[in-house]
């Protein structure tokens, strides 16, 4: 019986050995990476909400543009060409922005919004090119704040309320890699669940895309 358990003991160290050492290379196989890119997407209903206000001077701005920051992590699985990858970025999208006078009263109202998607993918880089492909899985958490400053006969003030929410989302992009240490990705990446509604307003940052430069190490 004692040796039957030691037998047994040695055999599961043995294995936890092995899989710890194919971790091990597979880390040390890897590639850690740090990026920063620009983007467009999504869309907000401010012009359309302006148009239907009945009085005052009315004015508004927004863009779609966004910039961000990612961190990740790739490491091979079968061969050197087809990779397996996890990243967590975040990105800051442009401010949107009403406002409605009548003399000297006015009601001005921002939204600014933050999207950090964390995405598990699979690369397929093409033999003898540089060029790779990658698609992939993940959840994305949106959190947008509404700001509301006004001045009026009964006096002035700011409010701010912040809407958050977390979605699924698909992602695919394509990669140019000019060397070991640098390549600049084309990313899209679309959010189940990617608008966020305040009052009349609404916010949809669900279908996004950029370019993103990626500095290996």
């Amino acid at each position: 019986m004692k040796k039957i358990l030691l037998v047994c003991l040695m055999v599961f160290a043995f294995s936890a050995y092995a899989h710890a050492n194919r971790f091990s290379e597979a880390i040390s196989a890897g590639n850690f990476y740090l990026g920063l890119g620009v983007g467009a997407g999504g869309s907000n209903n401010i012009d359309e909400v302006m148009a239907q206000m009945p009085f005052g001077n009315r004015n508004s701005s927004s863009s779609n543009a966004f910039w961000g920051l990612e961190a990740g992590f790739e490491t091979p699985i079968i061969s050197e060409t087809q990779l397996l990858g996890l990243r967590l970025g975040v990105n800051w999208h442009s401010e949107a922005k009403s406002r409605v006078s009548v003399g000297p009263w006015f009601d001005e109202i921002k939204n600014t919004i933050r999207t950090i998607p964390l995405t598990a993918y699979y690369k397929h880089m093409f033999e003898n090119s540089k060029f790779s492909v990658t698609g992939g899985l993940g959840v994305t958490f949106i959190s947008m704040e509404w700001t509301d400053t006004y001045y009026d006969s009964f006096g002035s003030g700011s409010v701010s309320v912040t809407d958050s929410r977390t979605s699924p989302h698909i992602a695919f992009g394509a990669e140019y890699r000019f060397s070991q240490l640098f390549g600049l990705s084309l990313d899209f990446r679309y959010a189940f669940d990617g608008e966020i509604e305040r009052g009349d307003f609404r916010r949809d940052v669900s279908f996004v895309g950029g370019l993103m430069a990626r500095f290996y190490f």
